[in-house]
């Protein structure tokens, strides 16, 4: 860009100011100062604008049953760069680290919890600029259990009969 001429003043200091909006990295500026009677000299210096943290939206809570997939998908935005890392903690001991983050920025979350209750998920993204992160909660419900029965048994009217069943349950 270009700047408006100054008057440099008695005491020979010039200050810029200069937004760069969403250009990171690097940037050679070159200064020029002109005296009045047309004399000039040029001197370069570098600035560094560095990325900001990424952006993360958790997507909204999770819902689901407990020993079923509970499904959702985030959203991370890491500025300057196509991709970062990203920690998912499910909020029951369990994490994942998430790699290579495409552009775009769909982080998939899906996990199997044991037991029902409400988890708290944090979403953290590490990116040049720093880590951010997000929660949501995941509300997992309770099911019930399942009884599988055995074979019928036999026996005479007026005698115990003996028979034996199975169950699961998830949670």
């Amino acid at each position: 860009g270009t700047f408006t001429p100054l008057d440099m003043g008695t005491d020979k200091t010039i200050k810029l100011s200069h937004k760069y909006g969403t250009s990171f990295g690097k940037k050679v500026i070159t200064i020029t100062a002109t005296d009045a009677a047309g004399n000039s000299a040029k001197a370069q210096t570098t600035v560094i604008v560095p990325d900001p943290p990424p952006l993360v939206d958790g997507g909204g809570d999770l819902t689901g049953e407990e020993g079923s997939e509970v499904k959702g998908v985030a959203q991370v935005t890491f500025a300057g760069e196509f991709g970062g890392q990203v920690m998912v903690d499910y909020g029951d001991g369990s994490s994942v680290l998430l790699s290579d983050i495409p552009e775009g920025g769909a982080v998939p979350l899906s996990h199997i919890y044991a037991q029902n209750g409400d988890y708290e998920v944090t979403i953290t993204a590490y990116g040049k600029g720093g880590s951010s992160k997000a929660n949501i909660l995941a509300a997992v419900f309770n099911v019930a259990p399942r009884l599988f029965p055995g074979d019928a048994p036999e026996g005479p009217a007026g005698s115990p009969v003996t028979f034996a069943m199975t169950f699961t349950d998830p949670g």
